[in-house]
């Protein structure tokens, strides 16, 4: 089990580690997009079979689905819409695929219990939260190169994971860092190549923590506070002001403290589940003298 746990971070950062050695040998290319645009979604399949093994496809767990469609965004979302910010095609691409993630992943309770306004309410909602999150990231990370916004997506990426991990969901929370872990290299490595941008690598992060976060919602105990408290981050990141002087190591300090409080604060409503105001309170256990004939 331990051997597991170690794969599970050793194995993502060596797959993250070829795929930046790739991104900075091919440059600004289509290519070179690519190989950035496969960090999250190999390092989250790396730690999946790190774990568990390989995967199954379909997926018998409906939370898994964000891992593959993960890899559809890296793969033939960059192919063929392209990665940048600007691309009018960006949009209606970044709708479909969060709305496929939410609907695959709610599908069971879809299928089984919710009504058809329960479940257009949380498929939808879901949806524009996904692909808004995407697209304000998405426009920063264009604008923004450096080691910024590596960190800010691998504080996401380490955030999710860890109110999954408070919240009871190992797997998911193991597979999620996995997909995060390439992040910390690459926020080193924008340290010394102050041009990497990593624009193609924000749509299949944003897919993996979104899914894997909504599946917690509906299948565990991630709270509205904590998945609330991870979205602020990540939307302040993408509307705070950019340092047009000095180092770029600065803006990512501001980056990383953002993100460490808001993260830390979903974190400490997923351990401490009292503290989520969005929670119903759980009925205290009543005593009774009655004699039921037990």
């Amino acid at each position: 089990m331990q051997l597991a746990l170690i794969l599970s971070v050793v194995a993502p950062a060596l797959v993250a580690a070829v795929l930046l050695a790739a991104g900075l040998a091919l440059g600004p290319t289509r290519a070179g997009a690519w190989a950035l645009a496969l960090i999250a979604p190999l390092g989250a399949v790396a730690a999946y079979v790190s774990v568990r093994g390989v995967p199954s496809f379909p997926p018998s767990d409906a939370s898994v689905w964000p891992m593959w469609l993960a890899l559809v965004v890296a793969v033939v979302g960059t192919a063929v819409v392209g990665d940048g910010a600007a691309s009018r095609a960006r949009w209606p691409w970044r709708l479909i695929v969060s709305g496929l993630t939410a609907w695959l992943v709610c599908r069971p309770l879809i299928a089984a219990s919710w009504t058809a306004g329960v479940a257009v309410t949380v498929v939808g909602v879901a949806t524009v939260v996904l692909a808004g999150i995407w697209a304000a990231l998405e426009a920063r990370s264009v604008q923004v190169t450096g080691p910024a916004m590596p960190l800010a997506l691998g504080a996401l990426g380490g955030g999710t994971a860890a109110v999954l991990g408070a919240s009871g969901t190992a797997l998911l929370a193991q597979t999620a860092a996995g997909a995060g872990v390439g992040f910390g290299l690459a926020t080193l490595l924008g340290l010394v190549r102050p041009e990497l941008r990593v624009s193609s690598a924000v749509g299949p992060l944003i897919v993996i923590a979104g899914g894997f976060l909504l599946g917690g919602f509906c299948y565990a105990e991630v709270g509205l506070a904590s998945l609330a408290m991870l979205a602020f981050g990540a939307l302040i990141v993408a509307v705070l002001p950019i340092a047009s002087e000095g180092p770029r190591w600065r803006t990512a300090i501001i980056y990383g403290v953002v993100l460490a409080v808001l993260s830390g604060a979903a974190i400490g409503t997923a351990v401490f589940p009292e503290l989520d105001p969005t929670r119903a309170p759980e009925p205290a256990e009543s005593e009774s003298d009655d004699d039921y004939g037990y």
